[in-house]
């Protein structure tokens, strides 16, 4: 059975705009398009947002151009212009981003403009209710109407396809993700993921030969196997992975500044300083299915995170020489990919579940908000 997979923004985004889209997704598509027979659905906001983004991003390296050409025609006491227009440049995105979507014979999507119910979409907005909410870039500020326009979209998309499909929605942003769920709360054949490895891990169980119902008890269930806050034998607690990673990558949890790319510490790559250590949290990311052995033994992947804050002071340089100190905070994160397999039995139950390896796969130390350290209780 095919699986029509709708995408939000947040999917598809990447901070390097020479992309059409985020080459995670390429490198997903790549995996599991033939293998699983993907259709690729595009809301029309979706793509709008894209050519946004990555024109805005386009326009202001032209603004730079602009400004050199200047500094140019002074100095040469002639006049040097470029013939690029931001028409042009909108226009050349536009391209890019519409010829990747129908390399992957993806459908664009149009917004249901007509069929919006607009009194509620009103009342949702007043109210702040999902997937309205407010901007945690600006906390006065609002968020949502793009995001209610894409779930508009799905709602209406997944009413008028007719053929007998999987319809997934791909959505890392929480609100809308939850709006969605609840709006397709009746819909037996549509599911959301809050990631490409959470659709990837459905998607293979799934060619297993696995039915529906099965994929969906034993994903839950390999959650609660790997960590259940009551359980002391979950494998978290049972194979001591805090305790075990500490041991292993030792000079990553005593030294922020460590980084994957270095042999030798790199203060010098982050400003401020020095550093107050704060308070420390592990963090459970969600189990992903890697492959089934002959025999019923399942292998999966379990994301870890350790994050520590600290605080620091951060010195601006004038004209008139240092200027006063300033509070900033920064968060050390260590990302850890836990391979782990258990025998799972044709009733769903685990046993002889065991820890393969731990792996440190990111390391980072990021300024951030007082904000952001108290959302994430550090």
């Amino acid at each position: 059975m095919p699986h029509v997979v709708v995408v939000d923004t947040s999917v598809l985004f990447n901070p390097e705009k020479k992309f059409a889209a985020c080459p995670d997704f390429d490198a997903f598509w790549e995996e599991h398009a033939n293998a699983s027979k993907l259709e690729l659905v595009v809301p029309e906001v979706v793509r709008g947002e894209l050519l946004f983004q990555q024109t805005t991003s386009a326009l202001n390296s032209l603004q730079k151009v602009t400004d050199e050409l200047r500094k140019v025609s002074e100095v040469s006491a002639h006049s040097h212009l470029h013939k690029i227009s931001e028409a042009s440049v909108r226009s050349q995105v536009a391209g890019k981003i519409d010829g990747w979507i129908q390399k992957k014979g993806g459908l664009l999507c149009p917004t249901p403009i007509g069929l919006i119910d607009w009194t509620e979409i009103i009342d949702r907005s007043i109210w702040r209710k999902a997937p309205f909410g407010p901007d945690v870039k600006d906390r006065e500020s609002e968020k949502g109407f793009r995001d209610a326009m894409i779930l508009e979209t799905l709602v209406q998309f997944c009413a008028t396809e007719r053929r007998r499909v999987r319809i997934a929605f791909v959505c890392k942003d929480g609100l809308l993700k939850g709006a969605a769920e609840d709006r397709l709360s009746g819909e037996a054949r549509c599911a959301c993921y809050g990631s490409l490895e959470d659709l990837g891990s459905v998607l293979k169980m799934t060619r297993e030969r696995l039915t529906d119902q099965f994929v969906d008890q034993v994903l839950a269930k390999a959650r609660r196997v790997f960590y259940s806050k009551d359980d002391p034998e979950c494998l978290y607690k049972s194979e001591e992975i805090p305790s075990l990673a500490r041991r292993t990558y030792r000079d990553f949890f005593e030294h922020p500044d460590r980084d994957l790319s270095f042999d030798a510490l790199t203060p010098l790559l982050y400003g401020g300083g020095p550093w107050t250590a704060l308070s420390s949290k592990w963090f459970i990311q969600n189990t992903q299915f890697s492959q089934l052995e002959v025999g019923h033994r399942y292998h999966w992947s379990t994301e870890v995170k350790w994050m520590k804050g600290y605080q620091g002071q951060t010195y601006f340089f004038g004209l008139t020489g240092i200027g006063q100190p300033q509070i900033c905070h920064r968060v050390r994160s260590l990302a850890f990919d836990v391979k782990w397999s258990a025998h799972v039995a044709d009733d769903g139950k685990f046993t002889a579940a065991a820890r393969d390896s731990v792996e440190l796969v990111r390391a980072s130390f990021d300024e951030v908000s007082e904000e952001e350290l108290a959302r994430l209780g550090l």
